[in-house]
């Protein structure tokens, strides 16, 4: 069980960081194509 769950955990967290990258990268792109239509 417990090998299971530390599994989860990791991954988890593993998602977590992945997700926020893409928020990132995502909030970039959008900054990206707000600017190129204002300009």
């Amino acid at each position: 069980m417990p090998v299971a769950q530390k599994y989860c955990c990791g991954n988890l967290s593993f998602t977590n960081k992945t997700w926020r990258d893409l928020h990132e990268i995502f909030k970039d792109i959008i900054q990206f194509i707000y600017y190129g239509m204002v300009f």
